[in-house]
């Protein structure tokens, strides 16, 4: 059975810069930054104080049609206005997929936490449903509004997480389990997370500097994303080329000192790709500006590109580290530098030690992107996205 390539056919995106992929695109083409100060929950002087969340006015988006009835539930109705974004022609039902071959793939690190907490602190723990803790529930929910009668799966592997369900859908789509598949990502801000990464002083009390030498930190930021991929044995479009994951077992939370495990999982994502290192034309880092995994990161570019480390860019200064979101904006990002051949700036990032890596804007000179995060635990996940029919 021959293996099928892997078309990306729509995005969609909510981000600080607000509902679209557009708006997206445009702030990090401007260089601007969405952190401000935390809105909704009381922060005391122990806690940082600056997140990225979802501006107000997006809540002034129609839902589309078919998923009507989420409009209470924060969680789904971003869900859902990724999916109008994604898919504009659906109508007041999801009958125009495929969905018998239609999948379903979810990221997300702690689902619907914020209904949760509204409801523990409305009422006790009384009227709470199990539905309301499972982390795989939307994913369910999500399912069976699209009629999606193929896989669905919710991927929970830190801050990895939105990359591997990319890379675990393509792999669906490429050996033909599915013919096509929704991935969507997403968290909202909470206080449980707030305070999480606060505890393991993991966050900054500014907003956050990736590879920057005065780096101290990462910002929270809120977004959803999502992606059609799709079954195609032509090489046209932007296409999920390759994948590698890796794990370097080193410790519960921090990264491997020396990006040995990165660097498995690039050459890993290369060689599933058939793509040499001198081929690719930037990288979409996971740059969350905390001290040793950005140092750990260049490190594992260092051990894969040599001295010819394509250009970086990384987004989390721009729209913060958007955890179960990450990976798919990110690859997002990565779509439209291809299409647009530029390379948006690192916003926060002032200076480096680095003066033979670029982080500023500049042309693409190869239509390869590769998208790399890390997690918790060790994970490593590297895509590849590229167009093959432009490639020398």
């Amino acid at each position: 059975m021959k293996n099928a390539r892997v078309k990306i056919s729509g995005t969609g995106a909510v981000s600080g810069f607000g509902g679209g992929c557009d708006p997206l695109w445009q702030g990090l083409l401007n260089e601007d930054c969405a952190i401000g100060p935390i809105r909704d929950i009381p922060c005391s002087d122990q806690l940082p104080g600056w997140c990225v969340q979802i501006p107000a006015d997006v809540s002034d988006i129609p839902l589309c049609d078919f998923f009507q009835g989420y409009e209470n539930d924060a969680f789904l109705r971003m869900c859902g206005l990724v999916l109008g974004e994604m898919f504009p022609e659906i109508g007041t039902q999801a009958v125009a997929l495929d969905n018998e071959a239609l999948s379903v793939f979810l990221s997300t690190l702690k689902g619907n936490i914020p209904c949760f907490e509204r409801k523990i602190g409305s009422s006790g723990c009384r009227d709470v449903a199990l539905q309301d803790i499972l982390i795989h529930s939307p994913a369910g929910t999500l399912a069976s509004t699209l009629q999606a009668e193929g896989t669905t799966r919710t991927y929970s592997n830190a801050c990895a997480s939105g990359t591997t369900a990319v890379a675990m859908a393509a792999a669906d789509i490429r050996y033909q389990r599915t013919k096509t598949s929704v991935v969507l990502g997403g968290d909202l801000f909470s206080y449980f997370i707030h305070t999480g990464f606060s505890c393991l002083k993991a966050m900054s009390f500014n907003p956050c500097k990736p590879f920057d030498r005065e780096r101290d930190g990462l910002t929270l930021g809120e977004a959803f994303a999502g992606l059609h991929l799709e079954k195609t044995l032509g090489k046209e479009g932007v296409q999920i080329m390759g994948w590698g994951l890796s794990n370097d077992a080193n410790h519960i939370t921090g990264p491997s000192r020396t990006g040995e495990g990165l660097r498995r999982a690039i050459n890993a994502c290369l060689k599933d790709a058939g793509v040499d290192p001198d081929q690719v034309g930037a990288v979409v880092t996971h740059g969350t500006a905390t001290r040793y995994n950005d140092a750990m990161e260049l490190k594992a570019y260092q051990s894969v590109f040599g001295d010819s480390i394509p250009p970086l860019c990384g987004i989390k200064g721009a729209i913060g580290h958007t955890l179960g979101a990450a990976g798919i904006i990110e690859t997002i990002v990565a779509m439209k530098i291809i299409e647009e051949e530029i390379i948006p700036a690192t916003v926060g990032h002032e200076s480096s030690s680095e003066s033979d890596i670029s982080f500023g804007s500049q042309r693409l000179g190869s239509p390869i992107v590769l998208n790399c995060n890390s997690g918790f635990g060790g994970v490593n996940v590297a895509v590849l996205i590229g167009r093959p029919d432009a490639i020398r």
